[in-house]
């Protein structure tokens, strides 16, 4: 488990070995590590995560 003070502050991003990832809903290519980073008002945990510039989701395919 990773330390909650990274989780909270988005810098387990950082750490990921994917750079460029494609966006689920509209198909947007964009860095992972240097996309916006937001906490979810849904899931009730403050995890920032990254989401599509574009259209602000949060589901994305990665390149491996």
């Amino acid at each position: 488990m990773r330390n909650k003070k990274e989780l909270y502050s988005g810098e387990w991003i950082t750490d990921q070995q994917v750079g460029e990832v494609t966006c689920f809903r509209c198909f947007t290519r964009y860095n992972l590590k240097t996309a916006p980073k937001s906490v979810p008002k849904t899931d009730g945990y403050y995890i920032k995560e990254p989401h599509c510039p574009k259209c602000k989701c949060r589901l994305y395919w990665s390149n491996l």
